[in-house]
């Protein structure tokens, strides 16, 4: 009997490598929304620190134009964060359809997968049928020529 062949062995593949690009693709999405995180990490570390220079500049007795810069720069940082949470907020959207992207590519990688193991369960029965087939023929094309030569 000839080997084993999946028909669809091209399809499989194709839906492999859109498979692999769609996890690249998460990847990258991944990788934007953990440097979001970071820099709005950055920007609360910083608005931490002003806060701490301005309540030291308030307890040292400081001009009123330097107490007023330490709170326009403080608001600013804060605005600066919420645009940035903004962009933190569409970055995971757009993650998150992504990942619903490579989840669907992957369903659609294992139908195959199963598809292909199912055809090769059917080969293998096949095979074994055919085989015992063989095998009962010889055993009867045997028995048959020793009753031929006991004749």
């Amino acid at each position: 009997m000839k080997k084993f062949r999946y028909s669809l062995e091209k399809v499989l593949q194709y839906k492999d490598q859109v498979l692999d690009s769609q996890k690249e693709e998460y990847a990258s999405r991944m990788r934007d929304v953990n440097q979001q995180k970071q820099r709005i990490d950055a920007l609360n570390r910083e608005q931490e620190e002003l806060a701490e220079k301005f309540d030291s500049a308030k307890h040292s007795g400081s001009s009123i134009t330097d107490l007023r810069l330490f709170a326009d720069l403080t608001d600013r940082i804060g605005r600066q964060i919420e645009i940035e949470q903004n962009k933190l907020h569409n970055l995971e959207e757009l993650a998150e359809k992504q990942k619903g992207k490579m989840i669907a590519a992957n369903v659609d990688v294992k139908k195959f997968e199963k598809l292909k193991d199912r055809k090769l369960q059917d080969y293998q029965k096949e095979v074994r049928k055919s085989d015992e087939t063989f095998i009962e023929e010889f055993v009867m094309h045997e028995a048959a020529v020793d009753n031929m030569q006991r004749v």
